[in-house]
């Protein structure tokens, strides 16, 4: 009697806790992290990469590859250093994925890799048919050069290391702009050369941004509210706001100034200044009678040759500069 209640028990319950086993098993295998992914989302090529775009914030650099180089395509497709370009294709080549950490849309949230959130980096590559053959989102610092990052149609966050976490940022694509210029130290400068109101200034000492002007007209003296004579490098911390081909630009038959500044180890830099409808704009040429700063000077005409800028307001308001508009008569009583 108690084996046919046992039996009929077993009968009974067995079906019931195999149920239970297959169900904690559906939800187990569901919600765990799989033991590997698919496909290493961090593993490229960098061969079939012909666009990088790159956002954060507000910032956006977007590098297209063509058959001059690699141009900020989003920045009047001005050329940039390939070195830099091919610095960040090796990092990514190399970085490598620590392995998944999370996992589901309520971890993603919580981490906040999301393409619309503050501070996450979104990082595109692109082929030449602008097909996107990667699109990671990057987010927080988790260690030594490690980041939490996902790619942006996948629900698992990986630790991502890499040696430099790309930059959104125009101006780090353009460090090399000015070629060392920023950090050039002038000892002169004449602003319109060769006009009524031309302004020379000579510096006082090497050791402070300190300048006279030479040429003040008799029984005048600067005025209490200009700049002029505190200038620091005028390159120093700019990029332009606008570059344009010279040939694009119709400026030959505009109003023209020019602009000298004379380093202290012989270089001389000549701007010259036109104006046309869309604002003005600024050419940039070296020279210098010391052979040892003849590469340079070849390289950096060779870069800026073809351009003309557009800068920002600082710059501007120096080379707007004329004698008139900066010195006051002396008091008759002070003469």
């Amino acid at each position: 009697m108690f084996r046919r209640r046992k039996k009929k028990f077993i009968k009974i319950v067995a079906p019931i806790i195999l149920s239970m086993i297959a169900g904690f098993a559906v939800v187990y295998f569901a919600l765990r992290p799989p033991p590997v992914e698919i496909r290493d989302f961090t593993v490229i090529d960098s061969h079939q990469i012909s666009q990088i775009i790159i956002r954060q914030d507000m910032a956006l650099t977007y590098l297209l590859k063509t058959d001059n180089g690699w141009v900020l395509n989003n920045v009047d497709s001005y050329p940039v250093d390939a070195d830099l370009v091919n610095q960040l294709l090796r990092n990514l080549e190399t970085s490598v994925n620590l392995g998944i950490k999370a996992w589901g849309e309520k971890k993603i949230v919580e981490s906040g890799l999301l393409p619309d959130r503050a501070g996450i980096l979104r990082l595109q590559l692109r082929n030449s048919n602008n097909q996107i053959m990667h699109d990671w989102l990057i987010g927080e610092t988790v260690g030594d050069g490690q980041y939490l990052a996902r790619a942006e149609k996948s629900d698992q966050i990986i630790h991502w290391q890499m040696a430099t976490k790309p930059s959104a940022d125009a101006r780090h694509w353009l460090s090399d702009l000015w070629m060392g210029l920023d950090k050039a130290d002038f000892q002169s400068i004449t602003v319109a050369a060769g006009e009524v109101g031309v302004i020379q200034l000579q510096r006082q000492n090497l050791t402070e941004q300190a300048w006279k002007i030479v040429n003040l007209p008799e029984n005048q003296h600067l005025r209490a509210d200009s700049p002029i004579v505190r200038l620091p490098n005028l390159w120093s911390g700019q990029i332009f706001t606008t570059a344009r081909p010279i040939a694009s630009l119709s400026i030959n038959n505009s109003e023209r100034h020019r602009h000298e500044f004379f380093s202290t180890d012989g270089v001389t830099i000549t701007i010259i200044q036109a104006k046309n409808a869309d604002g003005i704009w600024y050419h940039f040429m070296a020279a210098s009678a010391n052979l040892a700063k003849q590469q340079w000077v070849d390289q950096f005409n060779a870069k800026h040759s073809a351009w003309a800028y557009q800068m920002p307001a600082g710059f501007v308001q120096l080379l707007a500069a004329r004698m008139e508009n900066i010195v006051d008569s002396v008091p008759a009583s002070a003469q």
